[in-house]
């Protein structure tokens, strides 16, 4: 009601020849929490004579629908009392600052401002319409418990944080680079270093490469974005890079060589600087390139087809897995090696020496389906080929789940005490000086009482003149394993995934 009564008494025409305006600076439609609200009421008045003063009302319409009257008082601005602001004026041009504040929670809702010359001494409360007046000078706006959308710092809306920073190394330098930000018209870029240095520097880019810098400190980078106006906006989160040297990948391997025998090929290389390792690839005549990674200088080739012709070449891998350039190629084929047939010359005739004591045997058998080696004391399966190819993982869960029962054991042994032989215990378990030079087709063991090269049932069984894995992974690409080659003692690593003979053992480990 105090609205509609307000509204009426101001609707009143103006004395003629006179200036009566009134006039709010314009508001935002809504102001929220943090953002500052600053509103003033300009004058003009020029009265059509000294007998024709007026007052000026002023009050605030609260969301309640509640008025608040302007006072001439500084220590009280605002009453519930309806009261006027100014009075007897007759020439004026004064601004007046209504309001100057920062919206906090819980002032939420819609504010109307209104400002009307009166007739001197009248109050349009009481004396009706009445009275002279200017114009209705009007001005809303709406105040939100929200945050604004964009930032704000001491009252004033700022650009946001520039988004999604990176600072990627190079030698001797860093690329920093961010997330663009509307309406900016350039950013600050802020580094420090460990070692205490630090500037900062505008762009207009949104990524900048800083150069000239030292490897192996460490360098942090933030950002800020400045809008037309050159106000500052909110860092953006620090990220930090240490520039480093490049490594540049070895050179490729040279002095090749590849000797071809029986259903095999052994290529060598010279030592490559700074190699960490080396893939071998090669390549049947016809067939598919295969590659794999090795460490030595030094690859043996088993289970190759005789006759056919094999391309091998190289590359050197450093530490941080670069590769060299392809090595020079070397062609080889395998061959069946024709041997004369051996010269049969008659023993002399000796006495038959005493069987020596067991304990002086290099193997015991258990008779319960178990060998000891006397020189480790390591217990292995008697069966050497129980279990046939299996990939690397099911070779190790064939043997730990051997046990009494299986594959001819009597020893009262369960599950979990069985295992594949490391890579050390299987260099200890072979005998070189029974490689069979000629055909590799004689496994490099010795027999039971250490004198010969081993046969069928002295004292192992089934034992295949074919690798056979050991529990020890490859250290440097865990998708690899060691196994050794019973042709000819060869220690080398295979992939997992791929497939060898298993033969389990239990003791010390």
């Amino acid at each position: 009601m105090q609205k509609l009564i307000l509204i009426v008494l101001f609707c009143v025409t103006q004395t003629v020849g006179a200036t009566f305006e009134l006039t709010f600076s314009p508001l935002k439609p809504t102001y929220h929490v943090g953002e500052c609200i600053s509103l003033k009421l300009q004058e003009n008045l020029q009265a059509a004579s000294r007998f024709h003063r007026v007052d000026l009302w002023s009050a605030v319409q609260l969301p309640t629908g509640a008025l608040l009257f302007m006072t001439p008082f500084a220590f009280e601005p605002f009453s519930p009392k309806p009261q006027l602001f100014r009075e007897s004026l007759e020439a004026t041009k004064k601004a007046h600052e209504i309001l100057d504040f920062e919206v906090m929670v819980g002032l939420s809702g819609q504010y109307t401002f209104y400002a009307v010359y009166v007739e001197e001494g009248k109050n349009p409360f009481t004396d009706g319409d009445a009275v002279y007046s200017s114009n209705i000078a009007q001005v809303s706006t709406t105040l939100s418990d929200e945050p604004p959308p964009i930032p704000v710092i001491d009252c004033i809306s700022v650009l946001p944080a520039p988004s999604h920073p990176v600072a990627q190394p190079d030698e001797s330098a860093v690329v920093f680079s961010w997330g663009p930000v509307t309406d900016a018209a350039s950013y600050v870029i802020y580094w420090r270093a460990s070692d205490g240095s630090g500037a900062s520097l505008s762009v207009t880019a949104t990524s900048y490469m800083h150069t000239g810098l030292i490897n192996g400190v460490t360098y942090i980078y933030s950002v800020t974005a400045l809008d037309t106006m050159g106000r500052e906006g909110i860092k953006s989160v620090e990220v930090a890079a240490i520039p480093k040297a490049k490594i540049t990948p070895p050179p490729a391997p040279t002095a090749l060589s590849a000797e071809a025998g029986d259903a095999q090929v052994v290529f060598t290389w010279q030592a490559v600087t700074g190699a960490a390792s080396y893939t071998v690839y090669w390549q049947s005549a016809g067939g598919a390139v295969e590659s794999l990674s090795v460490s030595g200088t030094v690859f043996t080739h088993n289970g190759l087809v005789n006759g056919t012709s094999y391309t091998y070449w190289l590359k050197a891998v450093n530490a941080t897995g670069q590769e060299s350039s392809p090595s020079g190629s070397f062609t080889a084929t395998p061959q069946v090696v024709a041997t004369p047939p051996p010269v049969v010359v008659p023993p002399p005739v000796v006495e038959s020496p005493p069987s020596p004591a067991p304990s002086s045997y290099r193997y015991t058998d258990n008779g319960d389906g178990t060998v000891t080696d006397n020189s480790s004391g390591l217990i292995w399966l008697k069966n050497a080929n129980c279990f046939g190819y299996q990939n690397w993982e099911t070779a190790r869960q064939s043997a730990a789940n051997l046990a009494h029962g299986q594959c001819g054991l009597s020893d009262g042994s369960t599950q979990g005490m069985w295992r594949l032989p490391t890579k050390e215990e299987w260099v200890a378990m072979i005998d070189k000086k029974y490689i069979d030079r000629e055909n590799y087709r004689q496994p490099v063991l010795s027999n039971a009482a250490g004198t010969g090269p081993w046969k069928e049932g002295d004292a192992f069984s089934g034992v295949q003149a074919y690798p056979y894995w050991s529990s020890t992974p490859f250290a440097t690409d865990t998708d690899y394993a060691w196994y050794v080659y019973l042709d000819n003692g060869f220690v080398s690593i295979d992939r997992k995934t791929n497939s060898n003979y298993v033969w389990p053992l239990r003791g010390r480990y």
